[in-house]
C-alpha cells in the first residue's frame, strides 16, 4: 500500500489502521477506523449498554414497566441513536452484539425469559429495533435536508434527477438521484441509504 504524508499547516497527520499504533480515531464521540467496518465504535457502544443494562437489571424488580422503559431511554437508547447514521450499516457479523444487548434490553424492561421471543416486545413498548432506528434517524436526516434545515457543509451532497445532465423530463424528475451501487461496501456507506430512503 503507497504511503502518504499529509501535512496541515506543516504538521504531519499521524496514519490509522490495523498495522499502525492507533487503530481508529475518535471524532465528535464515534471511533472511526481505517475501512470504516465501525468496529471499535459498536465494541465501545456494547460497553456502555452492557453497563447501563446492569443498572437497569439491579431494579427491574422494584419498579413497573413504564419506569423501565424510561431508564431504557435515557441510559441505552441514546447511544443507539448517537451517530447511527453512519455506523448502523456496518456488517451484520459487527452489528450483532450490540442487536443481541438490545434484545436483552427489551426482556429486562418486559421481566421475560432471557430466551423469549422480542418481537411482540419491541411492537407493545414501541421500542425501535437497531435496523429500524437506522431507518427512521435516516429519514429524519433527508427530511431536514430537503427543507434546507441541515449546516451549510450538506448543500449539495444530493442531486434531484432533473438537475443531472442531459436530464429528460419524467414522473421522477424531483425525485432524489439514487446512483447505481454494485458493491455492498458502498451500500453501507453513510450518505447511500439515506438518498434511497426518500
Amino acid at each position: 500500500m503507497a504511503q502518504f504524508n499529509i501535512t496541515i499547516n506543516g504538521i504531519q497527520l499521524d496514519r490509522i489502521g490495523n498495522d499502525c499504533y492507533e487503530q481508529y480515531c475518535k471524532f465528535l464521540g464515534i471511533h472511526i477506523d481505517e475501512n470504516l467496518t465501525w468496529k471499535y465504535h459498536i465494541n465501545q457502544v456494547c460497553k456502555k449498554v452492557s453497563r447501563a443494562l446492569f443498572s437497569i437489571k439491579q431494579v427491574k424488580r422494584a419498579l413497573p414497566t413504564d419506569c423501565l422503559k424510561t431508564l431504557y431511554y435515557a441510559l441505552v437508547h441514546s447511544h443507539f441513536a448517537y451517530g447511527i447514521i453512519a455506523w448502523g450499516n456496518a456488517n451484520n457479523c459487527i452489528l450483532k452484539p450490540l442487536v443481541t444487548l438490545q434484545k436483552r434490553a427489551i426482556r429486562v424492561i418486559h421481566n421475560a425469559h432471557y430466551n423469549s421471543h422480542t418481537e411482540p416486545k419491541f411492537k407493545s413498548s414501541g421500542i425501535l429495533r437497531i435496523p429500524d432506528l437506522l431507518v427512521y434517524q435516516s429519514l429524519i436526516f433527508m427530511f431536514d435536508y430537503l427543507l434546507n434545515k441541515l449546516p451549510p457543509s450538506f448543500n449539495g451532497t444530493f442531486t434531484v434527477n432533473c438537475e443531472r445532465p442531459n436530464a429528460r423530463p419524467t414522473r421522477q424528475s424531483k425525485l432524489l438521484f439514487v446512483p447505481q451501487c454494485h458493491s455492498a461496501f458502498m451500500r453501507r456507506q453513510p450518505l447511500f441509504p439515506a438518498s434511497s430512503s426518500e
